[in-house]
């Protein structure tokens, strides 16, 4: 348990700003019960990227399993890829 805390301190992601030279999305329900929106807000403070958005889905649980999340999910990539190119 200690070397797993150890092992955590050395890979934390949030110590300096994060540059992300590429489209960024983030896609969070509104009903997710395992991921507070404040973590989504946090990353979004935290990174740098010249293209990066958070998508709010009213309803929507922490699996983002139904048939509206997953269009949303392959959208969501493919217009990710599309800028990237």
């Amino acid at each position: 348990t200690r070397r797993l805390i150890e092992d955590g301190r050395e890979h934390l992601v949030l110590r300096a700003p994060m540059s992300l030279p590429f489209p960024v999305r983030f896609l969070q329900g509104t009903a997710d019960m395992d991921v507070d929106l404040s973590v989504a807000l946090a990353l979004l403070d935290h990174a740098e990227s010249p293209d990066m958005r958070l998508t709010l889905v009213d309803g929507a649980d922490h699996r983002f399993s139904d048939e509206d999340c997953l269009a949303l999910i392959e959208t969501t990539v493919d217009e990710v890829i599309s800028r990237a190119a």
